[in-house]
């Protein structure tokens, strides 16, 4: 009877011991998927879109009022593809539009970015947050000014999807949007596809090339 009851307590106590390592498994695997999120997406988008937000309701109700919910829409988006391998591109454009009027109302027409799609969008796919990390990293990493507005061209094929810019470099680069910017392409990389960047000196313009594939030849 004594080993019984020694035997069940070994047991229990190993028991326990398992339920807080699973316990701590999913505290760091939370962790890290907010960690992994927090680095995808850049808080002084919130930050500015917040302030001109600020502006809005005082110079426009009903501007502001639209405002909050492409706001509300971008960042429901970003958290719902935060755990997805891939997402529609129809998606991605999707939140493209919300995230176009949100600069607008920020840069005005400093900024212009404008859509060409060629194929039916739906029935491809892109890693999630591609055009988040894309766009914010061309507009961190280039100037724009009424007199020299910043042009974002954003074409879609059956292949590829091809982002063609302004090249209006700032004499400083911001290291966090570089670093976003790397991680994409390797993550491209991992699913041996390349994301790739040339640039036409004599147009001044640059044009990142991303794989686009669909759902059952991601390897």
């Amino acid at each position: 009877m004594m080993y019984g009851l020694m035997t069940g307590f070994r047991i229990f106590k190993n028991l326990q011991q398992k339920q807080m390592e699973v316990l701590q498994w999913q505290k760091e695997f939370a962790q890290t998927q907010f960690e992994a999120l927090k680095n995808q997406l850049n808080p002084h988008f919130l930050f500015n879109s917040l302030s001109v937000l600020t502006s809005l309701v005082y110079a426009d109700a009903d501007k502001a009022e639209e405002f909050i919910e492409k706001l509300s829409r971008t960042y429901r988006y970003l958290l719902d593809q935060r755990e997805k391998e891939a997402v529609k591109l129809s998606l991605e454009l999707e939140f493209l539009k919300n995230f176009r009027f949100l600069t607008e109302q920020r840069y005005g027409n400093k900024l212009q970015i404008t859509e060409q799609v060629q194929h039916d969008a739906d029935q491809l796919f892109i890693l999630p947050h591609t055009l988040l990390v894309l766009m914010e990293y061309i507009i961190g990493s280039n100037t724009m000014s009424a007199k020299k507005p910043l042009h974002i061209e954003v074409t879609v094929t059956p292949k590829a999807l091809f982002i063609r810019h302004s090249l209006q470099p700032k004499d400083l680069q911001t290291a966090h949007l570089l670093d976003q910017y790397n991680s994409l392409k390797s993550r491209y990389a991992d699913m041996k596809k390349s994301m790739e960047e040339s640039a036409d000196e004599i147009a001044g313009m640059i044009t990142i090339k991303i794989p686009l594939f669909y759902l059952n030849d991601k390897q």
